[in-house]
């Protein structure tokens, strides 16, 4: 899963800086939160115990899906699907694909 947050590192990092996130952030940072939900939805875990096994308490998991706005995780979802879209490569498209259904809860 190194490969994922290797992926998820630049357009993570983008975000986070244009958007402010992780300026107040103690302990977590965007790309872990953003980490933790998508390992989970390549797994079909359960986030508690992904989280749980990144070093990120329940209750930090709380504040963070409670307190983070949404729309960070849009854009990045597009910044890493663009590439793909653009290249017509369904194959890999369709596996983002289960991530945002994860997300949206349509199992």
């Amino acid at each position: 899963m190194k490969t994922v947050k290797k992926i998820l590192n630049k357009p993570a990092n983008e975000i986070s800086e244009s958007m402010n996130l992780d300026i107040n952030s103690k302990r977590i940072k965007f790309i872990d939160h953003a980490y933790a939900i998508i390992y989970s939805a390549l797994h079909g875990c359960d986030l508690t115990d992904t989280s749980i096994d990144n070093g990120i308490s329940r209750s930090w998991l709380s504040k963070l899906n409670s307190n983070k706005p949404y729309m960070p995780f849009i854009q990045l979802f597009y910044k890493l699907l663009d590439p793909y879209i653009k290249a017509h490569n369904y194959r890999v498209y369709s596996k983002y694909m289960r991530v945002l259904a994860y997300r949206l809860n349509i199992h």
